[in-house]
């Protein structure tokens, strides 16, 4: 069976507020890397000119020493650095990326499931469990999503899966919204088991009860 239908609607004012905190918590990590950027590039491209210049002497005999050369090039790469570093700073100050994008693309497109039960189905450790929600009517939606893990609001009887999208390719963030209370799986398929079943892809739907599930993923 096909997937949920997703809405696609305006960004809330708590996803904006989130967008606008991730853009403040990536500029202050790009200003704290700065100077590492900034010291470990002008190691490296004027350390190397330095060794260059020292070859070069030492094969035509001419030239200053690597004392003397060392200098020239500790001056030259000092001045460069700083304007590199100041530059750097002006980016990382007024740095945007995707979470801005987002933010003026202003658009969410939103998947809301509701459901009394659901089956956990552990992955041995590898990530993310899957839970099989059913949603009523003899049908089971499936979220396998590495974002979709026990927490003290989740799984949740009903919760709506959001993305933020930064353009027509990209997704900025990925959300989930907890609306209602938190269930408890009504029992835990354990690793063993569902190594040997075919689960269906994310958000996907298949016709069946809870109760039946190992006969409904059977390959």
């Amino acid at each position: 069976m096909p997937s949920l239908k997703p809405v696609v609607r305006a960004i809330s004012e708590a996803e904006a507020r989130l967008l606008r905190w991730a853009i403040i918590r990536q500029r202050r990590r790009l200003l704290r890397m700065t100077p590492l950027i900034t010291l470990t590039v002008g190691l490296i491209l004027f350390g190397g000119l330095w060794g260059l210049s020292v070859l070069a002497t030492k094969a035509d005999k001419r030239g200053p020493s690597w004392r003397a050369s060392g200098l020239i090039w500790l001056g030259i790469g000092t001045a460069i650095s700083l304007r590199s570093y100041r530059a750097l700073r002006r980016y990382a100050a007024g740095y945007e990326g995707s979470f801005a994008d987002a933010l003026k693309r202003n658009q969410a497109v939103e998947v809301r499931i509701r459901a009394e039960e659901v089956v956990q189905l552990d992955n041995g450790g590898k990530g993310a469990s899957v839970y099989a929600f059913d949603i009523g009517r003899g049908r089971i939606v499936f979220v396998n999503w590495p974002k979709a893990h026990s927490s003290v609001r989740f799984p949740n009887a009903d919760f709506s899966l959001v993305d933020l999208i930064a353009d027509k390719r990209h997704i900025a963030v990925g959300l989930i919204e907890k609306h209602g209370r938190k269930i408890e799986p009504v029992r835990t398929i354990p690793a063993q088991a569902v190594s040997g079943l075919a689960i269906p892809d994310h958000l996907e739907t298949v016709r069946g009860q809870l109760s039946q599930i190992e006969t409904l993923l059977a390959p």
